[in-house]
């Protein structure tokens, strides 16, 4: 626990030391398949003190809504819009399919860059490759180091399905999956970020995101998930084993960040993706969305509403708990407001710049979110004050479709 220790004392020293900064540091850490009651500052079941110095030091946001599965949700990140506005609602982009984010949408680092940004995706994509303009590199990340499709085998650089299976891991558009073979996933990702963070130069911003793919299973028994030293337990111990895991990734970031001294001008924001999968036939995490109904794929807050918690010495009231509606679009233009550019420049539509919300406890900017609109399985929901309206009670991932070829 000394690295815990270690990591709140550092929160709080660098609050105390803040100033007005012109071009902050951002570092976003998504997890994936990450379930409400699966972080112990939402539930204590799981192990989780890097994490929770974080939130509890930060601001917590309990109104965090994604989509209800992968590729949508990171569409949204980065484009500040509902994906439906680019045809990337409904099933995430299957693995060799001719899918992907519109190559014509600008995202964020994109934005980011002409704000004197060098920006790093490290990580998850899964946004699409059908072409070499789909590419993360292509789209205005400086650097990518990670997986193209939406999981990967955590000790092989392997994306395997019954009916694909390849190497999949690249350093910006070479391959590069002996970099990962016989090394934790989580671990790989992690010390790409640390060197990321030791390297980056200023007075250049740092974007950063550290797309993990924990706790997203594969194929392969979930034995082959967790790290090293795992044994002797079954079903949701692996899982709690991995979050662990991830926590301490969390931990070595901020260590880095602190170590290069860019800490006191950063702001910090952990999020999931979507709720985590507890019924599915062949993805399931042994996550838990409790008290939530539903899980991932589903309209429900189980599916949609998920964890997130962000930290900066920038923010005048930490160490609290924001109910404000917080959609995953709004991202963008919160941190592109924050960085010193104007929100309003922005091509998206639907994300909203709750910077002075998070920045000074006011009210949030938000009464309204889209869940989704999908026509293909007639499944709708929209969130209005205190309603929710869903059409359809699950949305259902349809494998077939999922791992066509």
């Amino acid at each position: 626990m000394k690295v815990v220790s270690g990591f709140i004392i550092l929160l709080s020293i660098v609050v105390l030391d803040f100033g007005v900064c012109e071009r902050p540091n951002i570092v976003m850490i998504v997890a994936d398949d990450l379930g409400w009651n699966d972080v112990g500052f939402h539930s204590g079941d799981v192990n989780t003190p890097n994490i929770d110095a974080m939130a509890y030091h930060g601001v917590i946001l309990t109104r965090h809504y994604a989509q209800p599965v992968c590729s949508p949700s990171r569409a949204a990140l980065l484009t500040g819009d509902y994906p439906l506005r680019h045809g990337m609602q409904g099933t995430p982009c299957g693995s060799g399919v001719n899918d992907g984010l519109p190559t014509d949408v600008m995202i964020m680092p994109q934005y980011f860059s002409k704000l004197g940004y060098k920006t790093h995706l490290i990580g998850k994509w899964h946004l699409g490759y059908a072409t070499q303009e789909h590419l993360p590199t292509r789209r205005g990340f400086d650097s990518f180091f990670g997986y193209l499709n939406g999981f990967l085998g955590y000790w092989d650089g392997t994306h395997f399905t019954n009916v694909t299976a390849g190497r999949d891991v690249r350093r910006n558009e070479e391959g590069a999956w002996r970099e990962c073979y016989g090394h934790y996933l989580t671990d790989v990702l992690t010390k790409e970020a640390v060197d990321v963070i030791k390297e980056h130069q200023e007075p250049d911003g740092l974007l950063l995101i550290l797309s993990h793919a924990a706790v997203h299973t594969t194929f392969m028994d979930i034995e082959r998930e967790a790290p090293n030293g795992v044994q002797n337990i079954t079903g949701r111990g692996y899982l709690r084993a991995m979050v662990e895991r991830l926590d301490w990734s969390v931990g070595e970031v901020v260590k880095a960040m602190n170590e290069r001294g860019l800490l006191n001008n950063t702001i910090l924001v952990f999020i999931a993706d979507n709720g985590a999968p507890t019924n599915s036939s062949i993805f399931t995490n042994h996550g838990s969305n409790w008290p939530l109904r539903g899980e991932k794929d589903s309209m429900h807050d189980g599916g949609v509403r998920t964890v997130a918690a962000v930290w900066s010495p920038l923010f005048q009231n930490l160490s609290h708990v924001s109910d404000q509606y917080f959609h995953i679009s709004d991202w963008l233009p919160t941190l592109y407001a924050a960085a010193g550019g104007n929100s309003d420049e922005l091509e998206s539509k639907d994300g909203i710049n709750q910077w002075d919300s998070l920045r000074s406890s006011t009210q949030g900017a938000r009464d309204t979110i889209i869940i989704n609109i999908d026509e293909e399985t007639n499944t709708e929901a929209v969130i209005k004050n205190n309603w929710k309206l869903v059409k359809r009670k699950f949305l259902r991932l349809n494998i077939f479709k999922y791992l066509r070829n």
